[in-house]
């Protein structure tokens, strides 16, 4: 059930970038849905996040799961070190740690396909 498979298959979902795509266009246009859609994409990344740590763990993917903690208190670090003097600058520090969590999940994704491949080979 909590297979390195179904792990990849949801960090490689297509649908997925689309949202993240069309997020990044609406972003141009409209600051308020933007802000919406934002909120309920971190939420989506928040409830994702107990079973991607389940999975790395339980497949003693130990230097992933604390890695995970590392980068994303170095996004926390980031986004507190900005501020929030003004309006954008408040706005953009919002999304630090969610630009960190997909670039987290971008490269973990990579790194599921290569132990997959290795996984196969071992079969």
């Amino acid at each position: 059930m909590f297979t390195l498979q179904k792990l990849r298959n949801i960090l490689n979902s297509p649908k997925l970038a689309a949202l993240f795509v069309g997020l990044a266009i609406l972003m141009i246009y409209e600051i308020q849905l933007v802000a919406i859609l934002l909120s309920v994409f971190i939420l989506l990344g928040i409830l994702f996040t107990p079973y991607m740590l389940y999975v790395l763990f339980i497949h003693d993917k130990k230097d992933w799961f604390y890695g995970f903690f590392i980068w994303m208190g170095t996004a926390f670090l980031v986004r507190y070190m900005m501020g929030s003097e003004s309006e954008i600058t408040a706005y953009i520090s919002e999304g630090i740690p969610f630009l960190f969590f997909l670039m987290y999940c971008f490269f973990l994704n990579q790194k599921v396909g290569e132990w997959l491949i290795n996984q196969s080979k071992s079969y």
